[in-house]
């Protein structure tokens, strides 16, 4: 049979859940819901409608703890004034039950703690949560309105937000909107869209990055990208696999049309060779 990525889903959530699948459905515009199917049915049971106030445009998959709590991020919505052309709001850090009660861990200001999360969260044995903002931070060579080049953070098992590192615009790299990868040190890997010291792209504001951010906030740029045939503008995070990184582009390319790369020199169309991580000097 083959595999769409509804049914994708669906088996992901049956893995977690057995008989009474739960399957997260997240609307990217407007105010999003959380559906439940049951799994011999497949009558989709409403968890949550987003109202606004407690976040609206959804558009990550969704994390779950041990007791079937599922944990995410909105966009938008929420108390924060932001101008990102979306909507209204910073977006938000939740939680919701079984029960489908939703509880918002954190409230984006778009100020210095960020603004509008579009990826998904990860979380370690701590209870940790680790994510991106795609604006907000101390950066200030991204956006005309002066919203920031976007953040790495760490929610706590609190509910305390901390931003690990706020993106500058600059050789860095800005506006992240990746789900981040964790090695066995803590350490945490993603991309960043734009900056990097490429020129082809963004009127020579950068064609993205891959790069390293550590506990105690030191960011290490791993690649740089040019927009050429080694591609641009990465937008999803890394897939670790025996040990190699993987992951997309969204430009560039031989054809322009993206790239699929691991570390390495060789270029074959759309990939760039498949060696091991270490060979990025992480």
């Amino acid at each position: 049979m083959r595999t769409t990525p509804e049914h994708a889903a669906q088996i992901a959530w049956t893995c977690l859940y057995g008989a009474t699948a739960v399957l997260a459905l997240a609307v990217a515009m407007g105010a999003a819901m959380i559906a439940a199917p049951t799994a011999q049915a497949q009558t989709f049971r409403l968890l949550h409608s987003f109202t606004g106030a407690d976040g609206a445009g959804s558009s990550a998959a969704l994390v779950a703890d041990a007791a079937g709590n599922l944990y995410g991020t909105t966009q938008n919505g929420g108390p924060g004034t932001c101008n990102d052309g979306y909507g209204v709001g910073c977006g938000v850090l939740f939680t919701v039950d079984k029960t489908g009660t939703v509880t918002v861990l954190h409230n984006f200001t778009g100020g210095t703690d960020g603004a509008n999360p579009g990826a998904a969260l990860i979380r370690d044995a701590a209870g940790n949560f680790y994510g991106t903002t795609l604006y907000g931070g101390g950066g200030t060579l991204c956006q005309s309105n002066n919203m920031g080049c976007g953040t790495v953070f760490k929610l706590d098992a609190a509910g305390t937000e901390t931003v690990l590192y706020s993106f500058t615009g600059g050789a860095d790299g800005a506006n992240p909107f990746t789900t981040l990868a964790r090695d066995r040190a803590g350490d945490l890997y993603g991309t960043t869209s734009i900056g990097g010291t490429g020129t082809f792209c963004n009127s020579g504001k950068g064609c993205g990055t891959v790069f390293k951010v550590s506990m105690n906030g030191q960011e290490k740029v791993l690649y740089s990208f040019t927009g050429g045939t080694d591609g641009g503008y990465p937008s999803a995070g890394l897939v670790w696999v025996a040990g190699t990184a993987y992951g997309t582009t969204g430009g560039g390319g031989e054809r322009g049309s993206g790239t699929v790369f691991a570390p390495g020199s060789r270029h074959c169309y759309g990939i760039i060779s498949l060696i091991d991580p270490w060979a990025w000097g992480v």
